[in-house]
């Protein structure tokens, strides 16, 4: 069975419609009663939902809030939280991580991922794993619409490059693994990169949703590797020489999830 024609996403369907005219008649609510009435039927839609969604006692006793907040989008609910990361790409102290002030640019700078070949070296490749915790309202979620890369790469004649960059924004059971697939070079060439790639495979936005947290943890998986250098034949892959770094934007957009469960 589908996860989207399961029993589950059904009743998150039908209570998601319900909640979203629940909503809508306590924001326009002129008096006490149809105020109170309305505050009911969200109180036990929430009830609904936080069981729907597996919540603990002490993130149902909030949820209730997470419904309001989740009618609108703020940035400035949205933050990095902790960064960690690894891989021999990456030593302690030479990767960093902005978010921009309207939430919708993530950058991820890299001050010393690179990796060469020559003489005695035919191949070589390095990777690079981080994790990035972000705080966000628990019925919101992202979705990354595109990411650019910025670079220097340097190859005799004959030798290849590749780039790979895969991330990971939720439960990898949940199939959540998704690629920009390879950047590919042969040499020669010598010159600082700027590549583009466009809305990748991302699935089903609500798949983002779940489970609903208010913190989730992005992993943004990068590699590159050389090959076919060695003897007279070199190459590098290293940081751009405009700023001395490697850098991926990742460019986002924000999911509503009470929507999407509407639209299931």
């Amino acid at each position: 069975m589908s996860t989207l024609n399961s029993p589950k996403a059904k009743v998150l369907s039908s209570t998601a419609n319900f909640l979203s005219k629940s909503v809508s008649r306590l924001f326009l609510a002129t008096s006490y009663y149809s105020l109170k009435y309305s505050a009911k039927i969200l109180a036990l839609t929430a009830t609904v939902l936080a069981t729907t969604f597996g919540l603990t006692a002490t993130a149902s006793a909030g949820f209730f809030d997470d419904l309001i907040a989740g009618s609108r989008f703020n940035p400035n609910d949205i933050s990095v939280e902790s960064v960690d990361y690894g891989g021999d790409g990456c030593r302690p102290g030479t990767v960093s991580v902005i978010l921009s002030p309207g939430a919708t640019e993530l950058t991820v700078l890299f001050d010393d991922f690179q990796t060469r070949v020559g003489a005695d070296v035919a191949n070589s490749r390095k990777n690079c794993e981080v994790k990035v915790k972000i705080r966000k309202p628990r019925l919101w979620s992202y979705r990354i619409d595109s990411v650019d890369f910025r670079g220097f790469i340097h190859l005799d004649r004959g030798v290849r490059a590749e780039q790979k960059v895969d991330f990971q924004n939720g439960p990898s059971h949940a199939g959540f693994n998704k690629s920009f697939g390879y950047q590919r070079w042969v040499g020669p060439t010598s010159e600082n990169y700027l590549l583009q790639t466009i809305k990748p495979l991302n699935g089903p936005d609500l798949l983002s949703c779940l489970p609903a947290k208010k913190s989730v943890e992005l992993k943004l998986r990068s590699s590159i590797e050389l090959k076919g250098g060695g003897g007279h034949k070199g190459g590098m892959m290293a940081v751009d020489s405009a700023d001395g770094r490697v850098v991926h934007r990742y460019r986002l957009s924000w999911i509503s999830c009470l929507k999407e469960f509407k639209n299931l």
